[in-house]
């Protein structure tokens, strides 16, 4: 008599493939949320920069000589957390001394010195106008920006040999923008988004 020794899978070979699959499902799990952060984190930094840009427009399309600030911004610490050792500013304000706006080489580094083509002390902070210093808040793509704006006097060095033809120290004027992320979470780490563009003097 033929006796069929097949009689399916046993206990082990179940076993083994549900945990096969489990990794499978796990792993692939993995990926999607993995992706979803970086979508998120690509989606805030567009949120942004869109938000700086569109700051620094609304400025740019005043006329040159109502372009200043309502108020002057106030100087403030740099705003980073126990534990922060970035030297990245969280508080744009960080920058303001007295009535002028520092120029770092990079607003990111608190210690990577100023720009060598502006003065120790900074650029003049301008005033008596309506643009609003902020911190205000805007919505860009779904997220809470908030805004900062700084308006100075740039000193354009126009030099020709020895002969400075810009000799004046109110050349142009410097607008700037940071924008901050808001919200709770991991969106009260994000670190300022930094802008800044030259408008010429139209009757220079």
């Amino acid at each position: 008599m033929h006796r069929n020794n097949e009689h399916g899978f046993g206990v082990i070979e179940v076993l083994a493939a549900v945990l096969i699959l489990a990794f499978g499902i796990v792993g692939t799990l993995q990926a999607f949320i993995s992706s979803d952060h970086a979508n998120l984190a690509t989606q805030r930094a567009q949120a942004i920069s869109t938000a700086a840009e569109q700051a620094i427009e609304q400025m740019r399309a005043m006329t040159y000589s109502t372009l200043a600030l309502s108020s002057l911004p106030t100087h403030t610490g740099d705003g980073n957390g126990s534990g922060d050792n970035t030297g990245n500013p969280t508080d744009p304000d960080y920058w303001v001394s007295g009535t002028n706006l520092l120029i770092p080489n990079s607003f990111a580094s608190e210690t990577g010195g100023l720009l060598q083509t502006v003065a120790s002390t900074g650029e003049a902070l301008i005033s008596g106008g309506t643009v609003s210093p902020g911190p205000s808040t805007v919505t860009s793509d779904g997220f809470t920006v908030t805004i900062y704006r700084y308006i100075t006097w740039f000193d354009d060095s126009c030099l020709f040999g020895s002969l400075n033809l810009c000799p004046g120290i109110d050349d142009a004027k410097r607008l700037t923008v940071a924008a901050v992320l808001s919200g709770s979470g991991p969106a009260t780490t994000q670190k300022p988004f930094w802008l800044t563009t030259i408008v010429a003097n139209p009757n220079a």
